[in-house]
């Protein structure tokens, strides 16, 4: 929601708008006005955003097949509250040596080519948002696990 004042004759769009209580300035949370006999919200201050995700762990699981083979996780989703749109995502590898499948979408996953008969691999991703006024925020870390089984069965 944004607000714009005319000054000096060109609009303008408040970002922080205060007001002057008791000698002090105050900032203004909301600002309300009455048309057509019901009130709507025509301010409401800016509140920088918070990620989370819907899941803190994912993993991936394959079966030899006699070569070096690529193995991906489940889908993990960064969720953005408040801030204003619109939103970049970037995901980073925090460590392991996985590769992260969309690095700049709100969702993304890790794969890993297993050079190898068998194989674990580890490591963690998180993601950075970045909202239309250009505050940063991060969603908390995600583990990732990937395993292709040496024998031919996932433990």
């Amino acid at each position: 929601m944004t607000l714009t004042i005319k000054t000096g004759g060109s609009w303008r769009t408040v970002t922080a708008p205060s007001v002057r209580v008791s000698g002090a300035w105050r900032p203004v949370q909301n600002i309300w006005v009455r048309s057509g006999g019901s009130w709507r919200q025509a301010f409401a201050a800016y509140v920088a955003p918070t990620v989370s995700v819907d899941r803190d762990y994912i993993s991936g699981y394959g079966i030899p097949n006699g070569s070096a083979q690529t193995v991906a996780t489940e889908v993990v989703a960064a969720l953005v509250a408040n801030g204003r749109a619109p939103f970049t995502y970037q995901w980073e590898l925090l460590d392991g040596a996985g590769i992260i499948t969309s690095a700049a979408t709100a969702s993304t996953g890790v794969r890993y080519n297993f050079p190898r008969l068998g194989g674990t691999m580890t490591g963690s991703i998180r993601c950075k948002v970045t909202d239309a006024l250009g505050t940063v925020s991060y969603s908390p870390v995600v583990t990732y696990y990937l395993q292709v089984s040496e024998e031919g069965t996932v433990s």
